[in-house]
């Protein structure tokens, strides 16, 4: 008598696609649940809750979703600042306009398991506000298995000596400030430096930044546009001294105490 075997997939036999969504007009719950099913994989008839064989997925126009009832003004996000008294309330009408692509990122995550595989195909999901995605090489191409490397990576040797910049094959989408600071606090903030200088117009800015928040990024920008005015002309120094923009990171270690270790660090008393 013979025995059928149980298919089980391979993780060499996945084939990833790449599927663009337009967010405009959908229903936000609809369309979370149909972006949860393509990166999970389920719509493919060897679904493995267990590997990451679900496909890359594209929302373009993030900030056209709709909701239904009054959940614009209803439904609230919260977060914590780890400060006593910090909880903070953000309404979804509040973040569709602050941060469209969040909303759909939390939402699709909401429908995730809550587990390892779950957090890495939330790299798969890119949300767009706009109707324009850098992603057009990716989505023409045909689907073809997951590549796997075969040699552990290299780890980085540290040297004394700076590395020459090395020639990019691709750039990072170059984003107008106004996109990318939708707040007019963060856009008076950049224009400050050129406003205290009276040079409004006269200068092209190219910036890059990583980490921290919105926030962080325009005071980063701001300093950095300061300090490059004064490289220009350095009688520019005391206006922007005095619009606040050449001060002290508060972040820098303070001079030393006289008999303490280092600064704002008490003496240690034995406890004999």
């Amino acid at each position: 008598m013979s025995r059928a075997k149980t298919y089980s997939l391979s993780a060499r036999d996945i084939q990833k696609s790449w599927h663009v969504i337009d967010a405009d007009g959908q229903t936000l719950g609809r369309l979370s649940t149909r972006v949860a099913s393509l990166l999970m994989g389920k719509h493919k008839p060897t679904y493995s809750p267990h590997l990451d064989m679900g496909d890359f997925v594209i929302v373009v126009n993030a900030q056209k979703v709709r909701v239904t009832g009054k959940k614009l003004d209803d439904k609230i996000y919260y977060r914590h600042t780890g400060y006593m008294g910090g909880l903070k309330e953000t309404p979804l009408g509040d973040m569709l306009q602050r941060q469209p692509r969040r909303v759909i990122e939390l939402s699709v995550r909401g429908m995730l398991p809550r587990n390892r595989l779950a957090r890495h195909l939330l790299r798969h999901l890119k949300v767009y506000a706009g109707p324009d995605h850098p992603h057009e090489a990716q989505v023409n191409a045909r689907p073809g298995p997951v590549s796997r490397r075969t040699k552990p990576r290299p780890r980085p040797q540290a040297s004394a000596e700076a590395a020459a910049p090395q020639p990019s094959a691709t750039k990072p989408r170059a984003r107008p400030y106004l996109e990318m600071f939708t707040r007019p606090l963060h856009q008076n903030k950049l224009r400050l430096p050129f406003d205290a200088a009276e040079l409004a117009g006269n200068f092209d800015v190219h910036a890059k930044v990583a980490g921290g928040g919105v926030s962080a990024w325009a005071d980063a920008i701001a300093h950095g546009i300061a300090r490059a005015l004064v490289s220009y002309d350095e009688k520019l120094r005391p206006a922007m001294r005095k619009a606040g923009l050449l001060t002290r990171d508060s972040r820098i270690k303070e001079r030393k105490k006289p008999g303490l270790k280092r600064a704002r660090k008490a003496p240690q008393y034995t406890k004999r």
